[in-house]
């Protein structure tokens, strides 16, 4: 329902106004009338209407001037301007103040419903656009930390190699570009801990954990990101202190340990790498902090800087963004892909220092795997674990990558027959909610709620399910409903369209004809009753 002040020094001029709008218009309500600007300027305060209909020349104040001061106080209120004279000085005196509309009087009701029906599509379009907005802002509020945390992971992966993307990105998250340090953070003592809590509070604790530091620690940057496998990634820089100062680092890590420990009563290893001149160098720092943390020693308190590892001890062939690769390659159904990492894998692999830490990397890869395809939906076949453990009993290299390899086939054979049956599942239930509740005024965030998705990842899959946007099929499903009650039962416009999800029959009609190119009377007669 929309509200409507109606301003004219006439008081019999008022009334014909209303009586109009109330016979014809189910959306307006007449919610005050005013004698002259005066009052219009102090009734329009306290009822904010969405429309005024405004007479131009009244006693004590004019309409130009009320409506002037009416815009600068409800600027989103539309303004039709009543005038009895044709004059040119009014017309740009409306235009001056951004009046919706300008009608000579005396008004015919023909043209003022037509103009208020036009004012009501506006305002039903404005409505939807600051609910597509609101929607937006409280999807992104969601998503932030999960924005924020891919791309720190891009950042100390080295994905990004232009400066200027960096820097757009970090100041769209608020966070400081300057020189700064990884400290690679293992706490995988927490799962002991924390054995049996749920998927949400473990996810939940997460992001404790990452709000604690950055709220504990001091810097002009510091942002924490979770790497996976209860790693956490914390980036430091202090522009009081650009400089690399290992004693530094090492307190830092020593308060990031005290924090961890204490607060979870947990056993923490802090690796470190060295601060560089450049941010897009932080990659490096990345993979310094990682192979210092190789070097850790069971489960106690302990700090290892890169500067500490001696320099003949083998460094990390396989990096922890080679992981995510492979691992994106899986779930992305990239099977040859998938099959030449692991390829290069192997290749590398010849000049490390055994085959027990080879093997000790793969089970800790497939055991990753199996967890990320279960928290996907994906079944648990004990012969898929068995193969696994198969790879520790092998003797030789070669032996151990036949194995791997062919454990390889087996995963991407068993994710082409779940995917289609799981991703169908779910989208067919979101389809079915949406059929059953054409009238409820569907938002994609609901639906994704529904069926315990995500909003984008369910707007995705529904497009390839679909091969159309949520909106777009939405309003396809109801204008398909439409048709229907329009060709089996004599019901008004206005209720078939109250029936189908639109609040507005004039935008029923608009939308109707966009996509059948009938109006819906015209579709009625062609289809249905005559």
């Amino acid at each position: 329902m929309y509200k409507l002040l109606i301003v004219d020094d006439e008081q019999l001029e008022r009334r014909a106004l209303r009586q109009i709008i109330q016979q014809n218009l189910t959306l307006i309500e007449v919610v005050g009338e005013a004698r002259n600007g005066t009052e219009a300027v102090e009734l329009a305060v306290t009822v904010k209407p969405d429309i005024i209909l405004m007479d131009i020349k009244m006693p004590e104040k004019s309409g130009v001037e009320a409506s002037e001061e009416i815009r600068n106080l409800l600027p989103k209120s539309k303004i039709i301007i009543l005038s009895a004279y044709d004059h040119f000085d009014y017309a740009r005196a409306a235009v001056k103040f951004s009046a919706t509309e300008y009608l000579l009087k005396p008004v015919r009701p023909q043209l003022l419903l037509k103009t208020l029906n036009s004012i009501i599509e506006t305002l039903e379009e404005e409505k939807r656009r600051e609910e597509e907005e609101e929607l937006l802002r409280r999807q992104l509020t969601t998503f932030l930390p999960a924005i924020k945390n891919g791309f720190l992971l891009d950042l100390i992966y080295g994905e990004i190699s232009d400066i200027h993307e960096i820097k757009k990105k970090a100041e769209f998250l608020k966070l400081k570009v300057v020189p700064a340090t990884v400290f690679l953070i293992d706490i995988s003592d927490i799962d002991k801990k924390n054995a049996q809590i749920s998927e949400v509070k473990r996810q939940f604790l997460r992001q404790q954990i990452i709000t604690r530091l950055e709220e504990k620690i001091e810097g002009t940057l510091v942002t924490v990101a979770f790497l996976g496998n209860h790693r956490f990634a914390l980036l430091y820089g202090n522009e009081e202190l650009p400089e690399f100062v290992k004693e530094a680092d090492l307190a830092l890590a020593e308060k990031i340990m005290d924090i961890l420990s204490r607060t979870y009563s947990i056993y923490v290893a802090v690796g470190i790498g060295k601060r560089y001149p450049s941010i897009m160098e932080i990659s490096q720092s990345y993979i310094e902090a990682e192979r210092a943390l190789i070097c850790k020693k069971g489960n106690i308190n302990q700090i290892i800087h890169v500067t500490d590892i001696s320099e003949d001890r083998p460094t990390l062939f396989f990096s922890a963004f080679e992981k995510k690769q492979l691992m994106k390659a899986i779930f992305d159904h990239e099977k040859q892909e998938a099959i030449n990492k692991m390829k290069g894998f192997f290749a590398q692999g010849q000049n490390y220092s055994s085959l027990t830490e080879m093997k000790l990397f793969l089970l800790q890869f497939f055991l990753s795997d199996v967890d990320e395809r279960l928290s996907r939906g994906f079944s648990n076949k004990m012969e898929n674990l068995q193969q696994i453990v198969q790879l520790a009993e092998c003797d030789s290299i070669e032996e151990l990558e036949r194995l791997t390899l062919k454990q390889i086939d087996v995963i991407f054979e068993e994710m082409h027959q779940m995917k289609d049956f799981f991703n169908r599942k779910l989208i067919n239930k979101a389809l079915n909610y949406i059929h059953e509740n054409l009238e409820k005024n569907l938002t994609l965030e609901e639906v994704a709620n529904l069926i315990y998705l995500s909003p984008y990842y369910f707007s995705r899959q529904f497009k390839i399910m679909t091969k159309m946007n949520f909106i777009r099929y939405v309003t396809n499903v109801r204008i398909e409903k439409s048709k229907e009650l329009l060709s089996k039962t004599d019901w008004n416009i206005t209720k078939i369209a109250l029936k189908t999800g639109f609040q507005n029959a004039n935008y029923f009609c608009k939308v109707f004809k966009k996509i059948t190119g009938y109006t819906p009377g015209d579709w009625r007669i062609k289809n249905g009753l005559k």
